[in-house]
Protein backbone atom coordinates (compact mmCIF):
# COMPACT_ATOMS: atom_id res chain seq x y z
CA UNK A 1 0.00 0.00 0.00
CA UNK A 2 2.48 2.31 0.94
CA UNK A 3 4.79 1.96 -2.49
CA UNK A 4 1.44 2.03 -4.31
CA UNK A 5 -1.13 4.47 -2.98
CA UNK A 6 1.60 6.59 -1.20
CA UNK A 7 4.65 6.80 -3.16
CA UNK A 8 3.40 5.58 -6.71
CA UNK A 9 2.24 9.24 -7.47
CA UNK A 10 5.47 10.65 -6.59
CA UNK A 11 7.48 7.99 -9.12
CA UNK A 12 4.69 8.89 -11.95
CA UNK A 13 5.62 12.49 -11.25
CA UNK A 14 9.33 11.60 -11.75
CA UNK A 15 8.40 9.94 -14.97
CA UNK A 16 6.35 12.74 -15.84
CA UNK A 17 8.95 15.70 -15.15
CA UNK A 18 11.23 13.56 -17.41
CA UNK A 19 8.70 13.69 -19.93
CA UNK A 20 7.46 17.45 -19.97
CA UNK A 21 4.29 15.81 -19.34
CA UNK A 22 1.69 16.97 -16.99
CA UNK A 23 -0.09 13.82 -14.61
CA UNK A 24 -3.60 13.22 -13.30
CA UNK A 25 -3.70 11.21 -10.29
CA UNK A 26 -6.83 8.89 -9.72
CA UNK A 27 -6.91 9.12 -5.59
CA UNK A 28 -10.17 8.02 -3.52
CA UNK A 29 -12.90 10.83 -2.43
CA UNK A 30 -12.55 9.00 1.07
CA UNK A 31 -8.93 10.70 1.88
CA UNK A 32 -11.48 12.65 3.80
CA UNK A 33 -11.15 10.35 6.59
CA UNK A 34 -13.80 10.41 9.16
CA UNK A 35 -14.69 14.02 8.56
CA UNK A 36 -17.95 15.66 9.18
CA UNK A 37 -19.86 18.33 7.01
CA UNK A 38 -18.72 18.67 3.14
CA UNK A 39 -15.36 18.27 1.77
CA UNK A 40 -14.17 19.97 -0.38
CA UNK A 41 -12.14 19.95 -3.32
CA UNK A 42 -8.44 20.72 -2.65
CA UNK A 43 -5.39 18.83 -0.96
CA UNK A 44 -5.44 19.55 2.80
CA UNK A 45 -1.93 19.57 2.59
CA UNK A 46 -0.16 18.63 5.96
CA UNK A 47 -2.75 17.94 7.98
CA UNK A 48 -5.15 15.08 8.68
CA UNK A 49 -9.12 14.59 9.25
CA UNK A 50 -8.18 15.20 13.12
CA UNK A 51 -6.61 17.62 12.68
CA UNK A 52 -3.23 16.80 13.42
CA UNK A 53 -0.42 18.41 11.48
CA UNK A 54 1.57 15.77 8.97
CA UNK A 55 4.81 16.26 6.93
CA UNK A 56 3.78 13.03 4.34
CA UNK A 57 7.89 12.44 3.87
CA UNK A 58 8.07 12.25 7.13
CA UNK A 59 5.33 9.63 7.90
CA UNK A 60 6.12 7.32 5.13
CA UNK A 61 9.58 7.09 6.37
CA UNK A 62 8.47 7.04 9.97
CA UNK A 63 6.19 3.62 8.79
CA UNK A 64 8.75 1.99 6.95
CA UNK A 65 10.93 1.80 9.71
CA UNK A 66 8.32 0.60 12.31
CA UNK A 67 7.26 -1.99 9.64
CA UNK A 68 10.78 -3.05 9.58
CA UNK A 69 12.31 -2.85 13.03
CA UNK A 70 12.94 -6.27 14.55
CA UNK A 71 10.28 -7.23 17.41
CA UNK A 72 11.52 -9.34 20.95
CA UNK A 73 12.27 -12.16 18.61
CA UNK A 74 14.88 -10.12 16.17
CA UNK A 75 12.87 -10.85 12.98
CA UNK A 76 10.92 -8.02 11.52
CA UNK A 77 7.36 -7.98 12.11
CA UNK A 78 5.02 -10.48 10.48
CA UNK A 79 2.04 -9.95 7.76
CA UNK A 80 -0.78 -9.63 10.19
CA UNK A 81 1.14 -7.68 13.01
CA UNK A 82 2.18 -5.07 9.87
CA UNK A 83 -1.25 -4.73 9.10
CA UNK A 84 -2.26 -4.01 12.47
CA UNK A 85 0.60 -0.98 13.00
CA UNK A 86 -0.44 0.71 10.11
CA UNK A 87 -4.05 0.02 10.76
CA UNK A 88 -3.40 1.59 14.53
CA UNK A 89 -1.56 4.66 12.84
CA UNK A 90 -4.14 5.74 9.94
CA UNK A 91 -7.06 5.44 13.07
CA UNK A 92 -4.54 7.43 15.68
CA UNK A 93 -4.89 9.95 12.76
CA UNK A 94 -8.33 9.93 11.81
CA UNK A 95 -8.54 7.64 9.09
CA UNK A 96 -10.79 4.32 9.31
CA UNK A 97 -8.44 2.03 7.06
CA UNK A 98 -5.17 1.61 5.52
CA UNK A 99 -6.48 1.92 2.17
CA UNK A 100 -7.29 5.69 3.09
CA UNK A 101 -4.31 6.37 5.00
CA UNK A 102 -2.06 5.70 2.20
CA UNK A 103 -3.79 7.04 -0.29
CA UNK A 104 -4.41 10.32 1.41
CA UNK A 105 -0.46 10.51 2.17
CA UNK A 106 0.01 9.96 -1.95
CA UNK A 107 -2.12 12.97 -2.35
CA UNK A 108 -0.05 15.19 -0.32
CA UNK A 109 3.27 14.20 -1.00
CA UNK A 110 2.36 14.48 -4.86
CA UNK A 111 1.27 18.24 -3.71
CA UNK A 112 4.68 19.26 -2.91
CA UNK A 113 5.84 18.67 -6.04
CA UNK A 114 6.19 21.76 -7.73
CA UNK A 115 8.42 21.00 -11.05
CA UNK A 116 4.84 19.40 -12.20
CA UNK A 117 1.81 20.27 -13.49
CA UNK A 118 -0.91 17.33 -12.02
CA UNK A 119 -4.62 17.17 -10.79
CA UNK A 120 -6.28 15.05 -8.54
CA UNK A 121 -8.95 13.08 -9.70
CA UNK A 122 -11.55 11.77 -6.46
CA UNK A 123 -13.74 9.00 -7.37
CA UNK A 124 -16.80 7.97 -4.85
CA UNK A 125 -17.77 3.90 -4.72
CA UNK A 126 -17.10 2.75 -8.69
CA UNK A 127 -19.91 0.64 -10.03
CA UNK A 128 -21.28 -1.06 -12.96
CA UNK A 129 -21.80 0.78 -15.77
CA UNK A 130 -25.20 2.99 -17.21
CA UNK A 131 -24.30 2.12 -20.12
CA UNK A 132 -20.98 1.77 -22.18
CA UNK A 133 -20.28 -0.86 -23.24
CA UNK A 134 -23.52 -2.19 -22.18
CA UNK A 135 -26.07 -0.96 -19.65
CA UNK A 136 -25.13 -2.89 -15.78
CA UNK A 137 -21.41 -4.25 -17.25
CA UNK A 138 -19.20 -4.87 -14.47
CA UNK A 139 -15.65 -7.17 -13.95
CA UNK A 140 -14.90 -8.24 -10.80
CA UNK A 141 -16.13 -8.11 -6.95
CA UNK A 142 -16.96 -4.37 -5.79
CA UNK A 143 -18.51 -2.69 -2.97
CA UNK A 144 -22.59 -2.93 -3.54
CA UNK A 145 -22.23 -6.19 -5.04
CA UNK A 146 -21.42 -8.32 -1.44
CA UNK A 147 -24.24 -5.89 -0.24
CA UNK A 148 -26.49 -7.33 -3.17
CA UNK A 149 -25.42 -11.15 -2.76
CA UNK A 150 -26.10 -10.85 1.40
CA UNK A 151 -29.94 -9.23 0.82
CA UNK A 152 -30.24 -11.82 -1.98
CA UNK A 153 -30.45 -14.62 0.59
CA UNK A 154 -32.29 -15.15 4.27
CA UNK A 155 -29.90 -12.29 5.35
CA UNK A 156 -31.97 -9.32 6.09
CA UNK A 157 -29.81 -6.55 8.36
CA UNK A 158 -27.63 -5.36 6.83
CA UNK A 159 -25.36 -2.97 9.76
CA UNK A 160 -25.60 0.36 8.43
CA UNK A 161 -27.18 3.99 9.16
CA UNK A 162 -30.78 4.40 7.21
CA UNK A 163 -29.79 8.13 6.80
CA UNK A 164 -26.14 7.17 5.47
CA UNK A 165 -25.45 8.46 2.43
CA UNK A 166 -24.13 5.29 -0.15
CA UNK A 167 -22.20 7.26 -2.59
CA UNK A 168 -21.89 4.76 -5.61
CA UNK A 169 -21.03 5.86 -9.65
CA UNK A 170 -21.28 3.75 -13.00
CA UNK A 171 -18.26 3.33 -13.93
CA UNK A 172 -18.85 5.14 -17.49
CA UNK A 173 -19.66 8.14 -15.90
CA UNK A 174 -16.33 8.18 -13.93
CA UNK A 175 -14.74 7.98 -17.05
CA UNK A 176 -16.57 10.24 -18.70
CA UNK A 177 -15.19 12.49 -15.43
CA UNK A 178 -11.99 11.85 -15.73
CA UNK A 179 -11.87 12.29 -19.62
CA UNK A 180 -13.39 15.88 -19.27
CA UNK A 181 -10.73 16.37 -16.05
CA UNK A 182 -7.87 15.73 -18.01
CA UNK A 183 -9.07 18.15 -21.22
CA UNK A 184 -9.29 20.71 -18.96
CA UNK A 185 -5.13 19.70 -17.81
CA UNK A 186 -4.08 19.66 -21.35
CA UNK A 187 -5.59 22.97 -22.21
CA UNK A 188 -4.12 24.76 -19.23
CA UNK A 189 -8.17 25.16 -17.50
CA UNK A 190 -8.03 22.59 -14.60
CA UNK A 191 -8.95 22.51 -11.24
CA UNK A 192 -6.41 21.14 -8.63
CA UNK A 193 -9.17 18.79 -7.85
CA UNK A 194 -12.14 16.69 -9.22
CA UNK A 195 -14.53 14.71 -6.69
CA UNK A 196 -16.78 12.60 -8.94
CA UNK A 197 -19.19 11.88 -6.44
CA UNK A 198 -22.86 12.62 -6.06
CA UNK A 199 -24.37 12.79 -2.47
CA UNK A 200 -24.21 16.45 -2.61
CA UNK A 201 -27.04 16.74 -5.24
CA UNK A 202 -28.42 13.23 -5.94
CA UNK A 203 -27.99 11.32 -2.56
CA UNK A 204 -28.67 7.57 -2.16
CA UNK A 205 -29.11 6.22 1.05
CA UNK A 206 -29.04 2.99 2.72
CA UNK A 207 -32.45 3.27 3.31
CA UNK A 208 -33.10 2.98 -0.64
CA UNK A 209 -29.86 0.18 -0.68
CA UNK A 210 -32.24 -2.39 2.13
CA UNK A 211 -35.64 -1.14 0.23
CA UNK A 212 -34.23 -1.05 -3.69
CA UNK A 213 -32.61 -4.65 -3.02
CA UNK A 214 -35.66 -5.98 -0.68
CA UNK A 215 -38.00 -4.85 -3.98
CA UNK A 216 -35.78 -6.73 -6.55
CA UNK A 217 -34.87 -10.09 -4.57
CA UNK A 218 -39.26 -10.50 -3.58
CA UNK A 219 -39.90 -9.53 -7.80
CA UNK A 220 -37.05 -12.43 -8.34
CA UNK A 221 -38.33 -15.25 -6.09
CA UNK A 222 -42.11 -14.28 -6.72
CA UNK A 223 -41.33 -15.18 -10.81
CA UNK A 224 -38.57 -17.84 -9.96
CA UNK A 225 -38.46 -18.98 -6.15
CA UNK A 226 -38.34 -22.79 -6.59
CA UNK A 227 -39.68 -24.33 -3.11
CA UNK A 228 -41.79 -22.58 -0.26
CA UNK A 229 -39.19 -21.35 1.55
CA UNK A 230 -38.16 -19.23 -1.47
CA UNK A 231 -41.80 -18.08 -1.63
CA UNK A 232 -41.89 -17.31 1.98
CA UNK A 233 -38.66 -15.00 1.72
CA UNK A 234 -40.52 -12.69 -1.10
CA UNK A 235 -42.43 -11.47 1.69
CA UNK A 236 -39.88 -10.60 4.14
CA UNK A 237 -38.16 -6.97 4.66
CA UNK A 238 -34.64 -6.21 4.83
CA UNK A 239 -33.49 -3.63 8.03
CA UNK A 240 -30.79 -1.42 8.46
Amino acid sequence: ALTINSEGPNFMADLAVHLGAPIAHVSTCYVAGQYDGVYDEHIHTRQTPNGAPIDPKREIRALRERLLTPDATGRPPRRQARMDIALNRARELGWPNIYTYTKALGEQLLDTRKDVEHITIRPAIVECARNYPFPGWNEGINTAGPIVALMSTWYRHLPSKAQNNFDIIPVDTVVRGCTLAVAALLRGEHQPVYQLACSDHNPYTFEQVVDLNGLAVKRYLRKNGGDALDRFNAFTDGVN
